[in-house]
Formats: C-alpha cells, sequence, structure tokens
C-alpha cells in the first residue's frame, strides 16, 4: 500500500513539476502611460514571453501609487518604481527587491514663451507634478531648488499633481505654467513647441549624482521571487538580454536529463520498453549534442522547440504520469499503455529525425561561410 502510494505522489509531484517547468506565470502591474507598458507590449507583439518560455499577465493601473499598492496587496508580482519609495518600504521592513529598470526620469518643462528662465522663476508659479508628492523627479527637483536657489518649491508653488496626460493638456491649455513630467511626455511637449527647463539628469548632475544612476526599477515581493525564480528570471533575461552563453549551453542539457533519467529508471524496473526508451535517450542525445556542437563551431544563438517535438515531449510527460499512476492504483498494463508507448515511439523517431536535418542544414551554412 505503501508503494502505491508513493507511485501515486510521484505521478502528481512528476505532472505538477511539468506544468510549472513549462510556463511560470509573472503578474506585471503596469500604467498605461508608462514605458512598461510599451515593453510589454513589444514582448506581446513579438512573442517573446512564449521564447523565454513564460507567461506575462498584465494588469493596467491608474498610476503609481495604485501600483505599489496592488504590489503590496499581492494582486501583482511585479511593478516599476523608484528606489526612494523601495527604500522607504524597506526601512520601515518592507519585503520588497528593487531590479535596476531605467536612468531616464524627466523633465521640467515650460510654454515657448513663458517668461520663466530658471528654477527660481517658478516662485508663485501653477507646477504640474505627474505622480504624487513623493515622486522621485520632485524630491530631486526639491533638493536641487533648496541646494542651488535656497529654494522651498514646496511651498513656494501652486502644486499639482496628476497622471502626465492630464498634464499636458492643462499646460496646453495655460492652466498651468510649467510640468514636470516623464520623459516620453517631455519629449512630446517639446516637439509642439514647448521649452525644457530642467532635466532631472542635470538635476542630478548639478547635485554631484551620477546621471546614470538608476532611479527606476523592477520591484518585486523577495519572499515572491525566492519561490518563482523561473519567472522572474525569463522575464529578467529578456528585459537585459541576461541569457549567458553558458546558461544557453546548460539548459536544454538539464531539460533532457531530467526526462532522460526518469525513462531509463522505469525502463530498468520493466515498466517501459527497452527499445523505447534506446529511441529516446538516442534522440536527446543527438539533439543536445548537435545544439552544443552548432553553439561551439556555428553562430551561437536561440533556436525555438520545433513543433513535432513539443507533441513528443507533451506525449513523454503523459507517457511517464500514466505508468506512475498505474503503479500507484496497482493496475496492470493495458493499451493505453501500448498506445502512448506508440506514440511516444513514433513522435520521437519523427522529431529526432527532424532535428538531423536542422542541425544539418545549419552546419551545413557554417562551413560554406568558413
Amino acid at each position: 500500500m505503501g508503494v502505491r502510494v508513493l507511485h501515486l505522489t510521484l505521478a502528481l509531484v512528476w505532472l505538477g513539476c511539468a506544468t510549472a517547468a513549462a510556463e511560470p506565470t509573472i503578474r506585471v502591474g503596469s500604467l498605461r502611460y508608462g514605458t512598461l507598458s510599451w515593453q510589454l507590449d513589444v514582448i506581446a507583439n513579438h512573442g517573446l514571453d512564449q521564447k523565454q518560455g513564460i507567461r506575462i499577465d498584465a494588469l493596467e493601473l491608474a498610476g503609481t501609487p495604485a501600483a505599489q499598492l496592488a504590489l503590496q496587496a499581492r494582486s501583482v508580482d511585479l511593478i516599476v518604481s523608484d528606489w526612494l519609495w523601495v527604500s522607504r518600504q524597506r526601512a520601515e521592513g518592507g519585503d520588497l527587491t528593487f531590479i535596476p529598470f531605467s536612468s531616464a526620469i524627466g523633465s521640467l518643462i515650460v510654454p515657448g514663451a513663458s517668461p520663466i528662465r530658471d528654477i527660481a522663476g517658478l516662485a508663485g508659479q501653477r507646477l504640474g507634478i505627474a505622480g504624487s508628492a513623493i515622486d522621485k523627479s520632485w524630491l530631486v527637483l526639491r533638493l536641487y531648488a533648496r541646494a542651488k536657489f535656497g529654494l522651498d518649491l514646496d511651498g513656494q508653488v501652486e502644486k499639482s499633481f496628476g497622471a502626465p496626460p492630464l498634464l499636458s493638456e492643462e499646460l496646453a491649455a495655460g492652466r498651468l505654467d510649467a510640468v514636470l513630467t516623464f520623459w516620453p511626455f517631455a519629449a512630446k511637449l517639446e516637439a509642439h513647441g514647448m521649452r525644457p527647463l530642467l532635466s532631472i539628469g542635470d538635476a542630478l548632475a548639478a547635485l554631484g549624482i551620477p546621471t546614470h544612476l538608476p532611479l527606476t526599477g523592477y520591484v518585486v515581493s523577495t519572499h515572491w521571487a525566492r519561490e518563482n525564480q523561473a519567472a522572474l528570471d525569463g522575464f529578467i533575461a529578456k528585459r537585459f538580454d541576461r541569457r549567458t552563453r553558458l546558461g544557453a549551453l546548460l539548459d536544454p542539457v538539464a531539460d533532457k536529463a531530467l526526462l532522460v533519467s526518469v525513462y531509463v529508471t522505469l525502463g530498468l524496473a520493466h515498466q517501459l520498453w527497452t527499445s523505447l526508451v534506446i529511441v529516446v535517450v538516442f534522440r536527446d542525445v543527438m539533439i543536445v549534442g548537435g545544439f552544443l556542437l552548432i553553439q561551439a563551431i556555428a553562430a551561437p544563438k536561440h533556436y525555438d522547440p520545433l513543433y513535432i517535438s513539443k507533441i513528443n515531449t507533451g506525449l513523454q510527460i503523459a507517457l511517464v504520469a500514466f505508468v506512475l499512476a498505474r503503479l500507484g492504483l496497482g493496475t496492470a498494463s493495458s493499451m493505453v499503455d501500448i498506445l502512448l508507448s506508440l506514440a511516444v515511439a513514433a513522435t520521437t523517431v519523427l522529431s529526432g529525425l527532424s532535428y538531423f536535418v536542422r542541425w544539418a542544414r545549419i552546419l551545413a551554412r557554417s562551413e560554406q561561410v568558413l
């Protein structure tokens, strides 16, 4: 009875691990007008998430405070925010991790014909500020005004906090005298004749802070990151193109080694045909060997799995799960074993031949170049 329970448990664990490994999911909260939303759009349109082996569930949020709240409430797994907010949260015991995203921030924009020529000219003016009262750009601007002009902007200007699109409309309509906005909207305003008064990058430089300092970054829960390393690694690798040569070589080897080891074990236990185990092992050795050879002497790159290979892998996993479940229930082998084994054998041969043709063509092109 104990052995049966063990086999059933192994079957469930096997299916659970196979499902989790197939498509780890990451829930991303983004602002409709933010840089992250553009990145997610590019990823979706080009299928980059599928190529990286992850699934991205995007949630559009109204503003930065909403994104921060969603992350803290565990409604999303990842957002983009500034390191100042993360630092405050960590100082208060928050379980957050900051991953650098961008050093591009924003600018202070005024109308082209505005009499405002420097920060001191903002005194008594109507200033629109993208984000909230603790937005990084606003804090940097306040520090710059105090350090360089002795001006307390927080008490010297008429502040209006809001979303960048709304602030741009208000500036164009003359209901604001200046706006501190994100870089994409600053660029649009400049294109329509508005004048940049000060970039936050210049303010940082004047304060002696490196201009390449990434003030914004991906923010995740440290606990979630530990439990969902595959999803986070896939997302970050796609964003920063941080797939190392060694990682590219080891990934397929590790994936194939797990499946092959299970087939060899079941074959030795006489639960799978010996001929089927030999075919599966030979096919995977050929695929991995060809891949390593191409990475070594041809152009190193990522190759998407063939469709027949995906079908074959799915059938291989299904056969292992069925055999383990059958052993757990104590039932004898049946026609289902035979049909699944035949399906695995057929797709293994077809996928093996397909990869052999692929590798041969790639190597032939490589030799022509040499």
